[in-house]
């Protein structure tokens, strides 16, 4: 935000004045910033360094003065442009779906997804093996259910009586 004080005498006085927003796509300089992002990430550059470069160059994060380190790396993550390699294979279960498995399918985002889960409309219990995580089964009626989910058809669905256990 820009603040202009006019003077009695005339003279005027202009100050920027940084507003907190709620998401990143609310700044300014959104596209610009993960343009910067994305290309320095590219080059290696760690997530510090770009959040310092981007912070000496005038940009901030949404609520802080500054850029946050977790900034840099949720838009980094979002290009998939990974640091550890776990990061770009997520674990797989035969015969079963993970969450971002069953987001990728059905074209949302797995917090649309983990949203529901956490407040009931997605009944599931976390799997035992390998990792406690949740599995749905590998079927087209599970994309079917999710898909109808997704379209309004369905409000709630129950996968807790499914066999969970890889």
């Amino acid at each position: 935000m820009e603040v202009r004080i006019v003077w009695q005498g005339g003279d005027t006085t202009t100050a920027s004045i940084p507003i907190t927003v709620g998401s990143f796509a609310e700044l300014s300089t959104a596209k610009e910033m993960e343009r910067i992002i994305v290309e320095r990430a590219k080059q290696n550059i760690t997530d510090q360094e770009i959040a310092s470069e981007l912070t000496q160059l005038g940009y901030r994060s949404p609520m802080k003065k500054t850029v946050l380190v977790s900034t840099v790396q949720s838009i980094r993550l979002k290009h998939r442009i990974f640091r550890v390699r776990s990061q770009s294979h997520p674990t797989k279960v035969k015969g079963f779906l993970s969450v971002s498995q069953i987001a990728q399918k059905i074209g949302v985002a797995p917090y649309w997804l983990y949203d529901r889960i956490n407040n009931g409309q997605i009944k599931i219990s976390k799997s035992n093996v390998p990792k406690k995580f949740y599995l749905f089964p590998d079927s087209q009626k599970t994309i079917t259910l999710f898909e109808g989910l997704k379209n309004g058809l369905f409000y709630n669905l129950d996968f807790s009586q499914e066999y969970q256990d890889a």
